[in-house]
C-alpha cells in the first residue's frame, strides 16, 4: 500500500522555513539590542523583528499541526503539541516542541510588554534564547533533511551569525559595566 506524503512534505518544508524565519527574528532581535541598528532605522527593524517572529510562530505552527493529516503517521494533537509525546525521536522532538512554545512566548510577549514592565519582559523574553536552542538541536536531531549538503550550510552559517551576535552582545556589555 503506497500512502500519501505530501502532508510529511508540507511538514518538512513549513519547518525549514519556520527556522529560517526565527533566525531572521533573532538576527533583528539582537541587532536591537546590540544598538548595530544604528546603522539602519531602529523603528523598521523593531517591526521585522516583531513580524518575522509571529510569522515564525505561524509556520511553526502548520509544521506541527500538518501531520495530524498524515495518515503514516497518525499523531493526535496531544501528541503534537505537549513535549514528549511521540513514540520515536521523543528527545529530539520534545526539544523541538518546547522550542515552540518558548518561541510562541517570546512572540506575543510583545502585546505583554505594557502590562509586564519591561525588566519582567525582557526577562521572558530571553525565552527566545532557549527555543533557538531546543529548535537547532531538533532540527539536527529529527529534521529528515538536515543531511543536505545545502540546509547543513545553512543551519551553520544562521547559527555561527547568531553565535558571533550574541558574543558581541556580551561584549558590548562587558565595556559598559
Amino acid at each position: 500500500m503506497t500512502t500519501d506524503k505530501h502532508f510529511w512534505y508540507l511538514s518538512r518544508a513549513s519547518g525549514v522555513i519556520a527556522y529560517a524565519l526565527f533566525w531572521l527574528a533573532i538576527v533583528f532581535g539582537l541587532l536591537l539590542s546590540t544598538r548595530l541598528c544604528r546603522y539602519f532605522n531602529a523603528a523598521k527593524v523593531f517591526a521585522l523583528h516583531q513580524y518575522l517572529s509571529l510569522l515564525a510562530v505561524g509556520f511553526a505552527t502548520f509544521h506541527a499541526v500538518i501531520l495530524l493529516a498524515d495518515n503514516y503517521m497518525n499523531l493526535n494533537i496531544w501528541q503534537v503539541l505537549l513535549p514528549l509525546g511521540f513514540q520515536t525521536d521523543r528527545i529530539g522532538v520534545a526539544l523541538g516542541q518546547l522550542g515552540f512554545w518558548f518561541l510562541f512566548i517570546s512572540a506575543f510577549s510583545f502585546y505583554l510588554k505594557k502590562h509586564l514592565g519591561q525588566s519582567a519582559w525582557r526577562w521572558l523574553h530571553f525565552l527566545t534564547f532557549l527555543a533557538y536552542m531546543g529548535i537547532s538541536i531538533h532540527v539536527f536531531m529529527v529534521g529528515s533533511d538536515s543531511r543536505l549538503l545545502a540546509l547543513l550550510l545553512f543551519y551553520a552559517a544562521s547559527q555561527t551569525v547568531v553565535f558571533v551576535l550574541i558574543a558581541y552582545r556580551l561584549y558590548a556589555l562587558r565595556q559598559v559595566s
